[in-house]
Parts: structure tokens; sequence; C-alpha cells
């Protein structure tokens, strides 16, 4: 009962501009991401995310619920119930969750050490040739 009183009961904060919160024109992620231990695909999955929250203007943890609520939206099975189950503690504590915290109890499950490694090896083996130009070393990149 208590999410429905933070979620629905709960009036905004003062500092809320209501015209940031009614539809725009840019359309909702359809990019969802399961917790695979995929570091291009998750880094795809949270520049989308972060683009959408920034074309919002939902900046700052004023926004927190509608961060958080955009992320659960994009996630899908595991990391969604993890994200579920700890709103609802948190909620019965009295303590809402951020979205920073969500985001960084999901990399740290999900991500493990040797996706980052080996994503780290291969970007300190590509130069930048002055002669070729940036969108050749754009092209090492992908």
């Amino acid at each position: 009962m208590n999410i429905i009183n933070i979620h629905i009961l709960t009036l905004l904060p003062a500092e809320v501009h209501l015209e940031l919160l009614k539809k725009h024109n840019i359309p909702f992620l359809t990019t969802k991401w399961s917790g695979e231990n995929d570091l291009e695909k998750f880094e795809m999955w949270i520049y989308d995310l972060v683009s959408w929250l920034s074309s919002s203007r939902w900046k700052g943890p004023t926004y927190n619920k509608q961060q958080v609520s955009a992320l659960t939206q994009t996630l899908e099975g595991d990391p969604k119930l993890i994200m579920i189950h700890d709103n609802k503690e948190g909620y019965e504590r009295g303590q809402e969750v951020s979205f920073i915290e969500h985001l960084t109890k999901l990399m740290r499950m999900y991500l493990k050490w040797s996706v980052a490694v080996l994503s780290t090896k291969l970007f300190k083996t590509l130069l930048y040739d002055p002669s070729k130009g940036i969108k050749s070393f754009y092209m090492q990149l992908l």
C-alpha cells in the first residue's frame, strides 16, 4: 500500500515543473536490457535511456521517480524483478531508492569484470593516424 501512497497519492514537490511531466513528442524507448553480460549492448541501452531522459529534461534528483520509472520500463526479466523488489523495500522503509543506486546495483550484478577488461584491451590497441583522419579512427571503434 505504501507504494501507492508514494507514487499516486503524494503531491509532487514544488520544484517539479509540471510542463515537463506532460507528454512530449519523443517516443519512448523500445530498447530493453535483460541483464546480458555484454558491455556493448549495455552501453547502447544506457545511452538511449539517458538520451531520452535528457530530452525529457528529467534531470536531477527532483525527477528521481520519473527516472526510476523509465529505467524499470526499459528492463526485462530478472533485472526488472530486482528493481521492483528494491523499490518495494525502499517504500516500506520510507526511503526512495535513487536512479543511480538502481543502475549501480544492476551494473555490479550483471556486467562481469572480464567484459570490461576485454573492451579496455581492444581500445588500447587503437591508434589515431592523422593522415587517415577521424573517420578512420571512428571506423576502428566499430
